[in-house]
């Protein structure tokens, strides 16, 4: 299912965010675009590949994918 989906790559962009692995976190972002609604339905993920930006000092990055979130919430991950 797309929730297991979203779960399955939530943990591993926090992965990425712990061990600085900036280029897997990008490659994963890269894979869940081509989700083509994987990132509006489960706003978990969104924070999450925020998180790992975040993490890595892209803030630039990071603000992109919360502005293209369709529902702002609060979630700690």
């Amino acid at each position: 299912s797309s929730h297991k989906e979203a779960l399955t790559f939530a943990a591993l962009l926090k992965s990425c965010a712990k061990k600085k692995d900036l280029c897997e976190g990008a490659k994963l972002h890269e894979a869940i675009l081509m989700r083509k609604t994987l990132l509006q339905d489960n706003p978990c993920l969104s924070t999450s590949l925020i998180n790992m930006y975040g993490k890595h000092n892209r803030l630039d990055e990071a603000r992109y994918v919360f502005n293209k979130m369709l529902l702002k919430t609060l979630e700690i991950l």
